[in-house]
């Protein structure tokens, strides 16, 4: 599924709750979702305003049916709810129920945010919702948010019109009586359609460079969202035997510049982190956690005591030279790459960067066919389930590129999982943060603010959102919207 599909999605079926860059969560479909002291079970009461386009009524019937669906067929958006999902129980027409199969605080609040209702009377009998093509269904284009789909001509405009039952809408959205969204081939001739007003907002973040030669512009509002959860970090392969000792890791890391590559490469725009847990998550991450910094004398010494040599006296310790992998289609990772290469030749250690189109990058580091990688890793969910997909040692979901096992990490990853209320699961999420830290699993480069752009001519009022996912294009965001004064 590709990021317009999603962004479509967004605007058709609506979440319970929707993340906000405070940190907060914000009540959509949902006017409650309470959590039992067991932490088994959630009490979730929807907002009975919320009516489908055809004019049904949103239910705990639809809720209960996505939910089941969402094991049944295994659906992308579902992943990390249907492990621990049970069963869920109608207690009347906007209650339901919901039991995991095992107590976790951690999954409750995964599912506040990870859910979208699907509407029941209209999906009830498709089979396998995987293999149902929605845009070759228009008698299925029924959604509960502030636009339905209407037209597609995929890959290139995707049409919609209002849904005048939506109960969130802004006064003064309601002459907002249609929405088209427009697919660019390259960013270029997204900026040129800003400027000239053709276009009134450009969905995805746009790069630092872009940004730069826009903020000026007249008319062109630049919207900044600094604690994203837009994650970029240095991955070590451990599978790699010269980097299964964590003191050449944390050698490596002290020695990379991570202040310049924040001002060099992104100009300003994103945050040092010296934690595995973003900043947006308050409460979470380690006090006091930081990464030792090392001059290239210091970080060659630990080379030498780790029984590296330079036989040869060419300045480079012998038959190392580490592969440093990235998409290629990310100019702020191809940068970043460079700036650890040079980085790690100050201390004579050697390395090439080896960066390639994006489908061949994830190929070789799904294969673990790396030393280093620059990547990306968006944080969507909880803390301590963002921590468990990128390093607990099963890899169930291919995310722990680190291709480590550390058994007592594992351990406190569980305790995190299983934690039942909010006060012990941020102390096991945090040990789980100072363990990653005190093995030196990975370097945080930064987190890239997401720089959202649109024209101010005819309308303003999006509200920003911490994920890339959503970005100003969800569906409450787009039911704001106004005509500018």
């Amino acid at each position: 599924m590709s990021i317009t599909d999603m962004w479509v999605m967004n605007q058709m079926y609506p979440e319970l709750f929707r993340a906000e860059t405070d940190g907060s969560i914000r009540p959509l479909a949902a006017k409650s979702a309470t959590i039992s002291p067991d932490g088994k079970s959630i009490k979730v009461v929807l907002n009975e305003k919320f009516t489908w386009s055809d004019g049904e009524k949103l239910t705990a019937n639809d809720l209960k049916f996505t939910l089941d669906r969402y094991v049944k067929d295994k659906l992308l958006q579902g992943k990390t709810i249907r492990e621990n999902y049970e069963s869920s129980k109608v207690v009347s027409p906007t209650e339901l129920t919901v039991t995991m199969k095992s107590p976790s605080y951690g999954w409750a609040k995964d599912f506040m945010t990870s859910v979208r209702i699907l509407p029941e009377h209209v999906f009830k009998d498709v089979p396998d919702l995987t293999k149902y093509a929605l845009d070759a269904h228009e008698d299925a284009w029924v959604g509960a948010g502030p636009f339905t789909l209407a037209g597609v001509s995929k890959g290139q405009r995707y049409k919609f019109t209002r849904n005048e039952q939506y109960p969130l809408s802004a006064p003064g959205n309601e002459e907002i009586t249609a929405l088209e969204f427009r697919v660019y081939q390259d960013i270029n001739t997204m900026q040129l359609a800003l400027q000239s007003g053709e276009l009134d907002l450009a969905a995805p973040s746009l790069p630092a460079s872009a940004v730069a030669s826009l903020e000026s512009k007249p008319g062109i509002k630049v919207s900044e969202v600094s604690e994203s959860v837009s994650l970029s970090k240095l991955t070590f392969n451990q599978q790699s035997k010269t980097l299964q000792s964590p003191k050449v890791r944390k050698a490596i890391s002290g020695l990379i510049d991570t202040e310049a590559i924040l001002e060099t490469v992104l100009q300003g725009r994103g945050t040092h982190l010296e934690s595995p847990v973003l900043p947006l998550f308050k409460g979470y991450a380690p006090e006091g956690q930081s990464i030792q910094k090392v001059s290239a004398d210091q970080a060659r010494d630990v080379f030498k005591q780790e029984g590296f040599k330079d036989a040869d006296n060419d300045g480079f310790f012998d038959g190392l030279d580490y592969k440093i992998l990235c998409d290629q289609g990310n100019s702020n990772h191809v940068k970043s790459a460079q700036v650890v290469r040079d980085n790690l030749a100050t201390a004579g250690i050697k390395s090439t960067v080896a960066c390639s189109e994006r489908s061949t990058s994830l190929t070789a580091a799904k294969a673990a066919d790396f030393d280093l990688y620059v990547h990306k890793m968006p944080q969507s969910y909880s803390p301590g389930t963002n921590l468990r997909f990128q390093f607990e040692s099963p890899n169930d979901y291919g995310l722990n590129y680190t291709y480590g096992g550390d058994a007592e990490l594992d351990e406190l990853i569980k305790k995190s999982t299983n934690a039942t209320d909010e006060k012990s699961y941020q102390e096991a999420t945090q040990a789980v943060a100072t363990r990653v830290g005190e093995q030196a699993m990975m370097l945080p480069l930064y987190i890239e603010s997401l720089n959202y752009v649109s024209s101010t001519k005819r309308f303003d009022g999006y509200v920003q959102s911490p994920t890339e996912i959503n970005g100003p294009v969800d569906s409450f965001s787009l039911s704001q919207v106004t005509r500018t004064k």
